[in-house]
């Protein structure tokens, strides 16, 4: 690696920055791949080198190195990848290291879900203090050169590569995300003192929070695992239900004692672990829906016209609240952009004591979100739901 960024350093002048047309749309990019393939058998193998390539490492060098401690600093990069100048979006896993030493990983969803590469850096991060402390770049024995990857340009791609970096920075600044790291308690309290499954709690907490927020429920999309099966994936939780939509609005009501709150708590919960239960069981909806409307995409449009084009059902595919849970994630926050316009993108990690969520919006798109007021509506019904269950549980 520091080879590498020798060789980058005594460069006369900055090479083009090919990587910035993969932030491009797929047509785009296809198009302009094939033409610098055609351009010189050397781009071909370039493409075919980076294509066989387990992961890439992304060495970013546009941060102050004394903002280590700034996690929301940090994080922008990460999640925004701001001109996308130094990135090949093409590839799975994007390691990113910064020059404040700081390290993040761009997940493409495609070959894997989320909880696999979560549950290999949370052991690698764990392992972290064991073992001698590196503190020079030497190596024993001997090690080829890294390979300096020259890419012959058409006419026109210094002005794609341009355009690529303004859409891509354009997009970037649409996005709003910001961290919580939350202290008061975690799983465990949850479990030994509220009883309750830590996923479903922590589901109707962010039911409590959008209701406060926005006056009404919406629907939302929970990742469950379908691993269990050969070639399962994911299925759809629907966390919001008539049992969620009961407790949000008895907790809502001023009149509603103590004890009516947590009954409709526990109830909400359970429907919730049940839904949760069954999709991961094989008997989720969605993705049976999903193969139905794939079937009939190509048919005559009378069969079209059926459940798929049934406002009812439009309307419960707007996921307003996309969430996924990455627990522990002791050491990492996770996070994604929205699935809509006026949606949030939840990604939260349950610890034993702590609870940690990055929270996104479309800036640009939508008055009506914001992660900031959505952050404090988070923290308030954490709050408001441990210090009810405590004072429940002391009685």
């Amino acid at each position: 690696l520091r080879q590498v960024v020798d060789q980058v350093t005594q460069l006369p002048q900055p090479e083009a920055a090919i990587g910035a047309l993969t932030t491009t749309d797929r047509d785009t990019w296809t198009e302009e791949r094939l033409n610098l393939a055609k351009l010189c058998p050397r781009n071909a193998e370039n493409m075919s080198v980076i294509d066989n390539a387990l992961f890439v490492v992304c060495l970013d060098d546009a941060v102050d190195p004394r903002t280590a401690t700034d996690l929301n600093r940090s994080k922008d990069h990460f999640f925004h990848n701001y001109n996308g100048r130094n990135r090949w979006m093409d590839k799975s896993m994007q390691v990113i290291v910064l020059n404040n030493g700081r390290a993040g990983v761009n997940g493409e969803h495609t070959p894997s879900d989320a909880a696999t590469p979560g549950t290999v850096f949370n052991h690698v991060l764990s392992q972290e203090g064991q073992g001698n402390l590196v503190t020079n770049g030497g190596y024993q024995g001997a090690m080829p050169l890294p390979l300096h990857l020259r890419w012959q340009l058409g006419p026109k791609t210094a002005q794609r590569i341009a355009d690529a970096t303004a859409r891509a920075q354009s997009t970037a600044a649409q996005l709003g995300t910001t961290l919580l790291h939350f202290g008061e308690f975690g799983s465990e309290w949850v479990k030994r003192t509220a009883r309750q499954s830590p996923d479903s709690f922590f589901q109707m907490v962010l039911q409590l929070a959008y209701y406060r927020l926005h006056g009404a429920p919406c629907p939302t999309y929970e990742t469950a695992s379908t691993r269990a099966f050969l070639h399962g994936r994911t299925d759809t939780v629907r966390s919001c239900s008539s049992e969620s939509l009961a407790f949000t609005q008895t907790f809502a009501n001023p009149q509603a004692t103590a004890a009516a709150k947590l009954e409709a708590l526990d109830l909400a919960i359970a429907s919730h672990r049940d839904y949760m239960q069954a999709a991961s069981n094989g008997q989720g909806v969605d993705r049976h829906l999903l193969g139905l409307r794939c079937m009939i995409e190509n048919s005559d449009e009378q069969a079209k016209a059926t459940l798929f084009t049934d406002p009812a059902y439009v309307q419960s595919m707007s996921f307003r609240l996309s969430t996924s849970n990455l627990s522990p994630g002791t050491y990492f926050y996770g996070g994604f952009a929205p699935g809509v316009p006026n949606g949030y993108g939840i990604n939260y990690s349950l610890g034993a004591d702590q609870i940690k969520l990055s929270i996104s919006n479309w800036k640009s798109t939508s008055a009506e979100t914001d992660c900031q007021d959505f952050k404090r509506a988070i923290t308030q019904s954490l709050e408001d739901l441990h210090q009810i269950i405590t004072t429940a549980k002391t009685v």
